[in-house]
């Protein structure tokens, strides 16, 4: 053999090996994910297992007499991608980029263009009309959803969120007159959506932040028998269907779910305006799941309003601290406010509410490495770990960075409003500390 041709068997060589090394990366990581995926999923998601499984999912046949809208995705495998496979997570992370790129969004204008024949609107944004199950129409929702910006992810997640038996308050930031004017001409066509008289410019980690949420449950209130409040804000989006949030929440048995621990609170070094201090202060989350009659309490207690007064006083976080103090000082007497060992970690306590990512630690996995306020904006590569999570919502997305997490997540919501063959295991829920552990 010449020496020329030689090297080019070499070279051949070399660029074979190259890319079966490329190729086989990935497939072992593929084979990894799927491999770790699968030996934290029954830790981290107990309420899969095969006891006490509640099935509330639709046959085909009661899809099409429903009419509910389809959520498919055809531009990506989405349940490859949930499965973990790796080859199409980076095609779909492409393709984010691309779709990044071309900046195609719905903007306010377009959104009360839609609201002049609601019909169109509910039929083109693909809303469900009626409810889906017996069990769902008895035991209806009521949400608050503060918006800033991004319309088109806060419509969104309305959307996926949405039943005619449930309430939506829909609170937008005063700096954002024409989001509010879109979210209004909604309201025009979803008669279960409200929007407060009353808007306050938010800021983050100020009061406004609870005064949104209390202008909110106060507007809601009125809004006849719903069970518990579940309060949101425009970036976050449902792990759950409705069916699987109903048996949950039954299964909580008026428990609310509110963060809160001593390690959070001894940080904070907080001041009493007052000698006479006759309760302990609390830090904990601004995502939180309360029974109606704890927000009856809220709204109408004069030690909730006592409470709220010395909330004033801080100098940040007032929501983290105002529904986390009420919710784990029992004699105060809040409906279903929690009774027990206030050291328990999130292991043994978890907080429901919110799936959310901490760059805490090295060990912390977020797929894009993007982060906001120390908290990961959750991407297609995400998604794998976040949709086998005992969570309710997922906290935050940023639709114009990945518009496909978004996708991939509503077909995958859709599917599992359609398989039979899925359910909630209740009895991890109504087995929680905090469930078992409550004023009654």
């Amino acid at each position: 053999m010449s020496l020329t041709r030689k090297k080019k068997v070499i070279r051949f060589s070399l660029h074979f090996s190259g890319r079966m090394k490329i190729v086989f990366g990935f497939l072992t990581a593929s084979l990894v994910f799927k491999v770790i995926s699968y030996m934290f999923v029954p830790n981290d998601d107990p309420s899969l297992k095969e006891s006490s499984l509640i099935h509330s999912a639709l046959s085909s046949s009661e899809r099409q007499e429903k009419n509910i809208p389809s959520r498919r995705e055809h531009r990506v495998d989405c349940s490859a991608i949930i499965n973990g496979d790796m080859l199409e997570i980076k095609k779909a992370e492409a393709l984010a980029r691309k779709l990044r790129q071309e900046g195609a969004y719905l903007t306010a204008a377009r959104y009360r263009r839609l609201c002049e024949n609601c019909s169109e609107f509910l039929l083109k944004r693909g809303y469900v009309t009626s409810p889906l199950t017996p069990r769902e129409r008895g035991f209806p929702i009521a949400y608050s959803i503060l918006v800033a910006e991004d319309i088109e992810m806060a419509e969104r997640l309305l959307r996926a969120i949405y039943r005619p038996q449930n309430y939506y308050c829909v609170h937008v930031d005063l700096k954002a007159s024409e989001v509010n004017e879109a979210f209004v001409s909604m309201s025009s066509c979803l008669p279960n959506l409200v929007i407060p008289e009353r808007r306050v410019s938010v800021e983050w980690g100020k009061l406004s932040v609870l005064e949104a949420e209390l202008q909110c449950m106060e507007t809601l209130w009125p809004r006849p028998a719903w069970k518990y409040f579940i309060n949101l804000t425009g970036k976050e989006f449902p792990l759950k269907t409705n069916a699987e949030l109903v048996e949950i929440l039954i299964a909580l048995q008026g428990a609310n779910d509110v963060h809160g621990t001593l390690k959070e609170t001894y940080r904070e070094n907080w001041r009493f305006p007052h000698r006479a201090v006759w309760f302990r202060p609390m830090k904990g989350s601004t995502h939180v799941t309360l029974s109606r009659a704890f927000v009856d309490f809220v709204l109408h207690n004069k030690r909730a309003r006592d409470v709220f007064k010395w909330v004033t006083t801080l100098k940040s976080f007032h929501d983290e601290a105002f529904f986390s103090t009420l919710n784990h000082n029992p004699h105060l007497g809040a409906p279903g406010s929690y009774k027990g060992n206030l050291e328990l970690t999130e292991e043994n306590k978890p907080h429901l509410s919110r799936y959310k990512v901490w760059n805490t630690s090295n060990e912390t996995f977020c797929s894009a490495n993007s982060w906001l306020r120390h908290i990961c904006i959750l991407s297609i590569g995400d998604l794998p770990l976040m949709v086998r999570s005992v969570k309710l919502f997922a906290n935050k997305f940023s639709l114009q960075d990945d518009r496909l997490a978004i996708s991939c997540l509503e077909e995958w919501l859709y599917n599992s409003t359609l398989n039979t063959n899925v359910g909630i295991n209740t009895s991890y829920y109504s087995n929680l500390d905090f469930v078992k552990n409550q004023v009654r």
